[in-house]
């Protein structure tokens, strides 16, 4: 029985840090699209108390971790409440709906990443290609606003498409945010010069808010994993 357990448990583990990474090219697919619409942006000061939340942050360093991620992540809990209530709004939801075609919903507040923030700054930082964690039986539709983003950056948003597997850079820019399918748009961000900096807030949609059990498992251990990463 022990056996069985431990086997259960290695195979949770392994689709955790592995879900997500394997590019899944589709003839059939239609071309990955994503959408770019104008954000109001953040007070300064709110900027500055993110930042600075930022750099006490959880730090991922690349080769010490199996998602391929390097930089500084903050999740909802260490989000000041200020940022949120400024984003988690009826009228955002809305307008990324709209922008979508689907009608969608903010995560429960239970989820620890309905909102959160990443921040790269030294060198290296980045994020390998990947599609988005989705525990839910809907679409996840991922929204990120850029909220520093200097003029030497090249932390770039990139996407790779499914049926003509076309790379390319998708611009966006302080006081606009990108909403893509992060269930199938496969993507990743390019590593960051030294003396740079791009910080973001990043927050999920989903289309079907229901999850199954196996996948309430996977989020739980999701949740135990990073609550003690301090990689």
């Amino acid at each position: 029985m022990f056996i069985l357990v431990f086997i259960f448990i290695a195979i949770l583990i392994g689709m955790q840090f592995y879900y997500g990474k394997l590019y899944k090219p589709c003839k059939k697919c239609e071309p990955n699209e994503y959408f770019i619409f104008k954000i109001n942006q953040l007070p300064s000061h709110y900027i500055e108390e993110l930042y600075n939340r930022l750099k006490n942050g959880t730090r991922l360093k690349n080769g010490r971790n199996l998602n391929s991620v390097q930089g500084r992540k903050i999740s909802k809990e260490a989000v000041p409440d200020e940022i949120k209530d400024f984003f988690l709004t009826e009228q955002l939801r809305l307008q990324v709906s709209e922008a979508v075609g689907e009608t969608v919903y903010f995560a429960d507040d239970v989820e620890r990443y309905k909102i959160f923030a990443r921040l790269y700054e030294d060198e290296g930082d980045h994020i390998d290609w990947h599609y988005d964690n989705n525990y839910t039986d809907g679409n996840r539709y991922t929204l990120v606003v850029p909220i520093i983003q200097d003029a030497t950056n090249t932390s770039e948003f990139m996407i790779k498409d499914q049926k003509t597997r076309a790379e390319q850079v998708v611009p966006v820019h302080v006081g606009q945010g990108v909403v893509y399918n992060g269930s199938i748009t496969y993507h990743k961000i390019t590593p960051q010069t030294e003396g740079s900096t791009r910080m973001v807030i990043i927050i999920p949609f989903y289309s079907n808010k229901n999850i199954s059990f196996l996948n309430r498992i996977r989020m739980n251990l999701r949740n135990i994993i990073f609550k003690n990463l301090t990689l």
